[in-house]
């Protein structure tokens, strides 16, 4: 009998040009390839140890979106 094997996929979408953010984001140095990849740990990004630091007026920081597993990670500043 054979172990199961679970193998990461590589996930990539076509990005329209409003979303050239994303296809920054993916990519260390351009030029950008106009494609937004991610979900294959160890081949793209995976986010540990990555610090995102967001800048905007409306944010509601109790909202279910920025609630984690280990009790919420976001914080507010003034």
């Amino acid at each position: 009998m054979q172990p199961i094997v679970t193998r990461p996929v590589l996930k990539v979408q076509q990005l329209p040009p409003a979303l050239w953010n994303l296809d920054r984001v993916d990519q260390v140095a351009p030029p950008l390839d106009h494609q937004y990849s991610y979900g294959a740990p160890g081949e793209v990004g995976i986010g540990q140890g990555v610090t995102i630091f967001g800048l905007d007026s409306g944010v509601i920081r109790e909202h279910q979106e920025f609630q984690s597993w280990n009790g919420g990670s976001s914080r507010a500043s003034y």
